[in-house]
């Protein structure tokens, strides 16, 4: 991104008609596709199952009507950074559905064509005549695919999730996996599958090369906001520095996300989230369930959310706080 971070609108626009431009703008695709995947599958592995359990413990009376509340929170922010990514990668075609139908559609002999097709989308969506066979096995992250086919998934499993994780008496229940896939093929795969081939996707990109500046740097701002080599993200938390953590394993849940940006990023994705050690216990980890922290002194560092202080009205006692010059 530094070369990007460099450039002004301008400057983009003026190097439009260059062939060079193109691959850069590839790879910068590219990149924040991986980066947004990687946050939300941060958020999604590394947190949902951890904070849905801090927020609906074993033996309370947890409450339907909050589940259902969080369940849609939760729905809009992970579908929210799914369309993210569907705009994305609609912006270069080297990842648009439409022209990987179009080709099948070429190449496939006279009277052909609808299987090819048939078989184009079935090897995206249920890789096989039978769904489930390989589950996801050639899941691919393009444009009209993500937003006609993995949106309307994660719908479901948030609407499904919100139905079973608390029993008639509000205690915790964790459905078995196979109940979940079996309902994904037949109330998604299946149905979706078989509307994609009636259905008309774009097949050049449905950003131009000059509006990709602004969608590509937007997006950056967005989930990396440190690429400018502006730190001012920092301002949400206070920073301690040197310190050890001595927070049960049921409030600091580990990190696949390995610097601190990219865990700012996925704490903003999960409700309640107040912080994060970016490097304790390996990668670190997400903090939930604040409660005044017994902390020592080490070689961690923490970022608790100034919000989450205020509203506690405490801090962690014999540490070291960094404070943050602009």
């Amino acid at each position: 991104l530094k070369p990007l971070a460099q450039m002004s609108q301008q400057d983009w626009d003026e190097a439009a008609s260059l062939p060079g431009l193109k691959t850069y703008r590839y790879d910068l695709v590219d990149y924040l596709r991986q980066v947004i995947g990687n946050i939300v599958t941060d958020a999604h592995f590394g947190g949902l199952a951890n904070y849905l359990s801090a927020q609906f413990p074993q033996g309370a009376n947890n409450s339907v009507a909050q589940v259902d509340s969080v369940m849609q929170d939760l729905q809009t922010r992970f579908v929210a950074a799914m369309q993210d990514v569907d705009d994305l990668v609609g912006c270069d075609d080297n990842y648009m559905l439409g022209r990987w139908l179009q080709e099948a559609k070429n190449i496939s002999p006279p009277g052909e064509e609808q299987l090819f097709l048939t078989n184009a989308i079935r090897q995206l969506s249920l890789w096989g005549l039978i769904g489930g066979q390989v589950h996801d096995y050639a899941s691919k992250q393009w444009n009209g695919l993500i937003s006609a086919f993995y949106i309307p998934r994660w719908k479901l499993f948030f609407s499904y999730l919100g139905g079973v994780i608390i029993d008639s008496n509000g205690q915790w229940n964790m459905p078995a996996e196979d109940e979940w896939d079996y309902l994904s093929t037949i109330e998604i795969e299946e149905p979706i599958t078989a509307t994609l081939q009636r259905q008309t996707f774009p097949v050049q990109p449905t950003t131009d090369i000059k509006g990709a500046y602004a969608l590509i740097t937007g997006l950056a701002d967005k989930y990396l906001p440190d690429w400018r080599g502006d730190n001012s993200w920092q301002d949400e938390y206070t920073i301690y520095t040197n310190v050890s953590i001595g927070w049960s394993s049921s409030q600091l849940y580990q990190s696949w996300s390995s610097t601190a940006v990219m865990q700012h990023s996925v704490c903003k994705m999960l409700p309640e989230c107040v912080g994060f050690a970016p490097n304790a216990y390996g990668n670190g980890g997400y903090i939930y369930a604040f409660t005044t922290p017994q902390l020592g002194s080490g070689t961690s560092t923490i970022y608790l959310k100034k919000a989450a202080l205020a509203a506690k009205k405490t801090a962690p006692a014999g540490t070291n706080r960094k404070s943050r010059r602009r």
